[in-house]
């Protein structure tokens, strides 16, 4: 027997762990510190900290005992509550946890001790997922090594511990808590958080106990001109979180809001600079109570200029020198552009800013090249001036001793490999047409270097004298002008411009007059390709007479290479028997014939798809469809054509319709032919055809209701209670096809015992606006069965709290009570008193008010009434074209409803980003009318983006818009 360590050294972390679940029990005494740790309890040790326990103890008596069946010692397993030792084997057993303390036969050995490296092997292998730990020293997965790389214990304890004969239970909970606190699993994730991913552990017990750390609060930082950082303490939802960020009463206009990929931080960007005050953040949605935070803001202001390099590139006749500086804020950020022209230049050689020209004079761009001018030959090789910059306006002062270079001369020319930023031709091959067409699309990215490792810019390459770029065939590619651009992203690329119709292999020849350096680029432009072969396959639905079906169409061109439709620019024959595709107007039409049938054509812009639908006529038996492709190869395909789809049986009525009613004479519910819902042949749901009628009739004698003309049901003045059963007659011309029955019940006042009121939505009490009026509305239950009963029914209504004043049978009267009401929400219960002239009820309603200004709860987008959900819409040109998207005549609706669920109209920001439509500008004033500048959207538009960002209230939703 071994001696027993201090009882209850690891006991603080042994009461952590019960608090997550991960050992039993809920007290320190019953964590049993001091005693001996048996196997099983190791096993079960083992299967919480891996996030099986529910899994075994889900285990059956019956499948228990068949895993342990055979086990020699099956008997010899404790006796725990529920027979939960026994699970804990058998689940060891079939998950592989254990396999067994002996070769030969198969014992478990329950209540034998647990050595320290033989619990090391079970949690490492079972609960972290190290499959190939072991107990060899000399082999690369060696416990105590996988142990120590784990993070579960240091160095020196994973020793003491492995060398352990018999574990007591306080050493088993030590492992265990630092396996928790900061062991790592094989797939490089925190054992605490893949037991939380699991569900074995819950988020806010391990923040209560310690192991992971909670939502604390937020930070806020300046870290840009434009830009403020929002900082938490862990990683938070995103699509939770509401950020709104303001200056005192102030709201600045908000452009974007990018999270980090860590979700610990997102830098909200604004429209314009910040202005200098106290901004405040307030982010919702993660925690009960809102979060915030505030920081102090300077005006953005130029801090620091920098030296690019440490010498100045003199021309070949030393007139003039050259270099580059940059300005920065505060933040760091460049800022030369809008600053370089206050600042002043004073220099040791050359002309000065005292100087009568106002040409020699010192000079800087807006990409802060600095050049400094002098008579020839003033500025030596090897020399040194002095430069001195000055910012007036901040009192920033830069100097440096600059070493005179030598002229800057082109040493070194590589080119990149031709692209284009446009989505739609990026990975596509380069054909005539497709050069011709998009010529200006394309760009060839270039490196040219100095001597002294300076990119040469686009200035200098666009001099013929310096540099010159050669085409081996100007009727393939020809080059745009100027030939060279430059861009902050790409840097120098080469244009180029409108060639001819021909193919083939151009070599683009780069040459540095100067130095003799060169280059080349090897480009190929195909001939176009035509259509080759052409596939047609019969629908996956059922091809019926009348009714439209996709026609899977498979095109491959004469290179070889699949054809996608929605590529194809000339698409002709919707609505007719002759559908013509062509690859461009310059490719032969490949055609499709029908016969007894016709086409049409869909375009999806979003997913970019576009489908070929049959429908067949309306006698068709059969369809023929013929198809020869560009190059004269020909196919064709005979389709079986079923009866077209009419209405043949009827399924019933719309459960939304309420057929039960109280006997009140008048009393109506909504009731029509629109409501009864008909099968087609096929079983599936069709509306009523051309031809077909629906006969809806009463009971003939004894009736209670009756239908009325404005398609209602009505209760009859002197009606009795019971049922009555209307008929529906579905007919073809005066032939029956079928006939259903279904039941109006009338209910007597009297057996009308439950009612209930209406949802509500929060109560506004900070406006007298009867938009925030609300009506109170009953009705009864019976047998759970929602009936219509009168609203005249309600004899007083009644309410708790500030809006006791304010509501009534006719329902709630909105009004400003601000006076008598605290910010925030406040419960109240409203109570009807309800007559049904037998008896009197009670019912009541939970509800909430509030006199919190509205604010947007919600941004929801809907097209053509529809409300959508995804991300990207296609909208109509008719609908951007001058509309108003909130509220106004635009099929497209940008609709916030409040907290009170009001529809809100104003307070919105609209910013338009990644514009690539002809349009040269899309505003959006706050109202929600679109305005384009540079013209409307045209034809060359369908297919082509933008982004619509929303703001209002804090809230945050982006839209990419296909136009079509």
């Amino acid at each position: 027997m071994m001696v027993p360590a201090l009882a209850g050294s690891y006991e603080g972390e042994g009461t952590k762990l019960q608090q997550i679940g991960l050992v039993a029990g809920d007290t320190p005494e019953q964590l049993d510190l001091d005693r001996e740790m048996k196997r099983i309890e190791a096993v079960a040790f083992v299967i919480r900290a891996a996030g099986k326990e529910k899994e075994a103890l889900s285990m059956t008596d019956e499948e228990v005992a068949e895993i342990l069946a055979g086990w020699k010692d099956a008997n010899e397993f404790p006796n725990w509550p529920n027979d939960n030792a026994r699970k804990y084997g058998a689940y060891a057993i079939k998950a592989g946890i254990v396999v067994g303390m002996s070769s030969t036969e198969k014992i478990f050995a329950p209540n034998s001790l647990v050595k320290g490296i033989d619990f090391l092997v079970l949690l490492l292998k079972s609960a972290l997922g190290y499959s190939k730990v072991n107990v060899n020293p000399d082999s690369e997965n060696y416990v105590v090594e996988v142990a120590i790389d784990s993070g579960i214990l240091q160095a020196g304890q994973v020793v003491t511990y492995a060398s352990k004969t018999a574990l007591i239970r306080d050493d088993a909970i030590h492992i265990l808590y630092s396996a928790v606190m900061g062991g790592v699993n094989a797939d490089g994730v925190k054992l605490i958080d893949a037991l939380i991913d699991a569900g074995a552990v819950d988020l806010d017990d391990a923040i209560d106990a310690g192991f992971v750390e909670g939502l604390a609060g937020v930070t806020l930082t300046a870290v840009g001109a434009r830009k403020l950082k929002v900082s938490f303490n862990v990683a938070v939802d995103s699509t939770k979180a509401v950020i709104e960020v303001k200056r005192g009463t102030v709201k600045p206009s908000v452009k974007s809001i990018t999270w980090d990929k860590d979700n610990k931080s997102a830098v909200v960007e604004f429209n314009s600079d910040l202005v200098a005050g106290d901004y405040t953040v307030t982010v919702t949605g993660l925690t009960d109570e809102a979060l915030t935070a505030t920081t102090k803001v300077e005006a953005a202001k130029l801090t620091t200029i920098k030296y690019l390099n440490d010498f100045a590139i003199r021309n070949n006749n030393g007139s003039q020198i050259t270099f580059k500086v940059v300005a920065e804020n505060q933040y760091g950020e460049d800022i030369t552009k809008n600053v370089y022209s206050r600042l002043t230049i004073s220099n040791t050689k050359g002309y000065t800013n005292s100087d009568s020209t106002v040409g020699n004079r010192p000079s800087i761009g807006t990409d802060g090249k600095v050049t400094i001018k002098g008579a020839p030959d003033t500025f030596k090789v090897d020399e040194t001036l002095v430069v001195t910059i000055v910012d007036s306006q901040t009192s920033t002062v830069a100097t440096k001793t600059l070493v005179i270079a030598q002229a800057a001369q082109i040493a070194s020319i590589e080119f990149g490999e031709l692209t284009t930023d446009d989505k739609d031709l990026q990975g596509k091959e380069i054909n005539v047409s497709t050069f011709k067409i998009n010529y200006d699309k394309y760009y060839l990215p270039i490196v040219v270097k100095d001597q002294y490792g300076n990119a040469v810019g686009a200035d200098i390459l666009n001099d013929v004298d310096q540099f010159q770029l050669l085409s081996s065939n100007g009727n393939i590619i020809a080059f745009g002008s100027p030939i060279f651009d430059e861009d902050d992203d790409v840097g120098t690329f080469v244009t180029f411009g409108e060639a001819g119709n021909d193919s083939g292999t151009v070599v683009i020849t780069a040459i540095a007059t100067g130095t003799g350096k060169s280059a080349s680029k090897t480009i190929v432009v195909k001939k176009n390709p035509e259509i080759d072969v052409i596939t047609i396959n019969a629908p996956e639905s059922e091809l019926k007479q009348g009714k439209e079906a996709v026609l899977p169409v498979e095109l491959v061109d004469s290179y070889g290479s699949a054809v996608d439709l929605y590529d194809l620019e000339v698409l002709t024959g919707d609505g007719t028997s002759t559908l013509t595709l062509k690859i461009d107007s310059a490719d032969n039409a490949t055609t499709i014939t029908a016969t007894n049938a016709t086409f049409s054509v869909t375009t999806d812009y979003i997913k970019k798809v576009k489908t070929v639908k049959l429908t067949p006529a309306d006698t068709a038996k059969v369809v023929v469809l013929t198809a020869t492709s560009a190059t004269g190869k020909t196919t064709s395909l005979t389709l079986s054509v079923s009866d077209k789809p009419v209405p043949t049986s009827i399924k019933g009525i719309d459960p939304d319709v309420v057929l039960r009613l109280a006997n009140v004479a008048n009393l109506e519910t909504e009731f029509s032919a629109d409501d009864v819902i008909l099968l087609d042949q096929y079983g599936e749901e069709i509306g009523l055809k051309t031809g077909y009628t629906l006969e809806i009739a009463g009971p003939s004698t004894g009736a209670k209701t009756e239908l009325t003309t404005d398609s209602a049901i009505k209760v009859l003045s002197g009606a009795t209670a019971g049922t009555d059963t209307y008929t529906v007659t579905l007919k073809k011309a005066s032939e029956v096809i079928e006939t259903y029955e279904f039941k109006v019940t009338v209910i007597a006042p009297k057996d009308i015992k439950v009612f209930g009121i209406e949802d509500l939505n929060k109560i506004y009490v900070g406006t007298a606006d009867n938009a925030y009026d609300q009506a109170i509305k009953i009705y009864g239950l019976v047998s759970g069965n929602k009936v219509v009963v009168p609203q005249t029914w309600m004899k007083h209504v009644s309410a708790t709290g500030a809006i006791a004043g304010q509501v009534s049978t006719s329902g709630y009267d909105a009004a400003n009570l601000s006076s008598t009401v605290d910010a925030g929400d406040h419960n109240a219960v409203i109570t009807v008193l309800v007559d049904n002239g037998d008896a009197t009820y009670t019912v009541t309603k939970d509800v909430v008010y509030s006199k919190d200004a509205p604010k947007a709860q919600s941004v929801v987008v809907k097209y053509d009434g529809k409300t959508v959900s995804a991300e990207s819409l296609e909208v109509d040109k008719a609908e951007l074209a001058n509309k108003d998207i909130v509220g106004g005549n635009s099929k497209l609706q940008i609709v916030a409803k409040d907290q009170y669920g009001v529809t809100i109209t104003t307070g919105f920001s609209f910013v338009v980003t990644n514009n690539n439509t002809s349009v040269t500008s899309i505003n959006i004033d706050a109202g929600g009318v679109i305005n384009l500048s540079g013209g409307g959207f045209t034809s060359d538009d369908n297919g082509k983006t933008f982004k619509l960002n929303i703001f209002i209230d804090g809230i945050y939703k982006a839209l990419t818009i296909y136009v079509k």
